[in-house]
């Protein structure tokens, strides 16, 4: 049995069922499986069964595999404790960045307190990945071409690949996509 015939199975045994005060079949119950968790790659998303003994990995297609496409990758960060991170849309950096409509926040963990709570936003579109300062406390510095740039609060700044990044007591070097 293919997953979709499994799956319209469960659909036709529990539509019969609305408006019924009855239990729905043993065999529709034990159909029941949950959501499988996601597994991430670098372009795609694609969701597998966890575990190849489940009811779904049993009677799905071995081919059948759900992929969505991420958005293009703008850029990515190496940290000074290198750890990387890659951007993909419009994103807020800082200690605890506040949420906004229409991006992304990612905390950076910094042990002295010198990044602000929302620092800086990398963001993007087809001429490339910009980075703006978000009137933080101390700053956000662009060094490029061994010249040093601080930003100013606000406007943003195009990204080249191999421009250091100076965020208080933090750095990150920016790979950009080719």
């Amino acid at each position: 049995m293919s997953a979709r015939t499994l799956l319209l199975t469960v659909v036709v045994a529990v539509t019969r069922r609305v408006g019924s005060t009855a239990r729905p079949t043993e065999a529709a119950a034990s159909a029941r499986v949950p959501f499988p968790p996601l597994v991430e790659s670098a372009r795609t998303t694609a969701w597998r069964p966890a575990h190849p003994s489940s009811a779904l990995a049993r009677h799905a297609d071995s081919r059948m595999d759900v992929t969505r496409t991420l958005p293009p990758m703008l850029a990515v960060l190496t940290w000074d404790d290198g750890s990387r991170m890659a951007v993909y849309g419009r994103t807020l950096y800082g200690r605890n960045p506040a949420a906004e409509s229409g991006t992304s926040s990612v905390p950076v963990r910094d042990e002295t307190l010198s990044l602000s709570k929302t620092h800086f936003e990398i963001g993007g579109d087809a001429t490339g990945a910009w980075i703006a300062d978000r009137s933080s406390t101390n700053g956000t510095v662009l060094v490029r071409d061994g010249g040093r740039h601080p930003l100013v609060a606000g406007l943003p700044t195009m990204l080249r690949a191999g421009d250091r990044l100076e965020l208080g007591d933090r750095t990150a070097v920016v790979g950009i996509r080719s």
